[in-house]
């Protein structure tokens, strides 16, 4: 483990990045020699399978910090490029790996290590453009020490936003489903409802016509003296008629149940298509 540090401001730093193993941290030190490595004697220990029991060495010297490979077996890398057992001194924003773990280097200001950045060569200029012409190509692009953290932090809220809404369309999706449902159920119900009226209406007046023919031919042995009812058979101690009113009134309130339910569902997809239209807010930065 590192050492205590009492003065944090004029300490180097390593700010580590976050893997699953090695949580986003941030180390200072203050001692001549620091060693970086997955056995418990280092002085920094990163627990972390591509990390070697003695990986790296870093050292202090007249307010500079160098860095050096141990001989490890997936490398010590700076700036994207892997580094041997000679000392290679730091410099502020570098950036460090050990095996899979990265760090950025932080020195104070002050210090000789808080130098600008190495120079790089100015990129080739490209062909002349006749100003007839128009061209789109970028060339080739140059960067000195570049840091994606932020970027896949913003990779990730812009991914995490998008599961979002999409888990919030196939909601308003499966509403929709179910109102459409709601609305079968209800149009089967009420004309199953219209059927058993009809056919309560069409017995009635049947018998009812019989029993008139009987009655204007003064026959009496066709008619018994009552008429039919209205209300048709009982089932269940229920008029025939009722059942058909019921199944009526209930397809009515599940139709409607179910068309309101379609129409808020409709205008939820609206609101959610119309914000996918809009930009994304930045999202929270981290600072150690």
């Amino acid at each position: 483990m590192p050492h205590p540090v009492t003065q944090p401001d004029s300490c180097p730093r390593l700010i580590f990045t976050g893997t699953a193993s090695v949580p986003r941290t941030v180390h200072a030190f203050r001692n001549r020699h620091l060693t970086v490595g997955r056995a418990p004697e280092c002085d920094l220990r990163l627990d972390d399978p591509q990390v070697s029991n003695v990986h790296a060495v870093l050292r202090r010297s007249d307010g500079a910090t160098s860095l050096k490979d141990k001989g490890s077996t997936n490398g010590t890398w700076l700036n994207s490029v892997r580094i041997d057992g000679t000392y290679h001194r730091l410099r502020d924003g570098d950036v460090i790996r050990f095996g899979s773990v990265e760090a950025v280097f932080h020195a104070p200001f002050g210090t000789t290590t808080a130098v600008p950045p190495r120079p790089t060569p100015d990129p080739p200029a490209g062909p002349p453009v006749p100003a007839s012409e128009a061209h789109f190509n970028s060339d080739r692009q140059w960067g000195k020490v570049i840091n994606n953290v932020l970027r896949d932090q913003y990779n990730h809220h812009v991914q995490e936003i998008h599961e979002r809404r999409d888990g919030f369309l196939r909601e308003i999706a499966a509403a929709r489903t179910r109102a459409r449902w709601v609305i079968a159920i209800g149009l089967a119900a009420f004309l199953t409802g219209m059927a058993l009226g009809f056919a309560v209406f069409r017995r009635f007046i049947t018998g009812f016509t019989a029993d008139w023919e009987c009655i204007a031919r003064g026959d009496t042995r066709c008619w018994d003296g009552s008429l039919p009812s209205p209300f048709g058979p009982t089932i269940g101690g229920m008029p025939l008629i009722l059942i058909a009113m019921a199944l009526n009134a209930g397809g009515i309130i599940c139709m409607l149940v179910g068309f309101v339910r379609h129409i808020v569902a409709a205008s939820r997809r609206r609101s959610v298509e119309s914000a996918l239209n809009q930009p994304l807010s930045p999202p929270p930065i981290w600072s150690p």
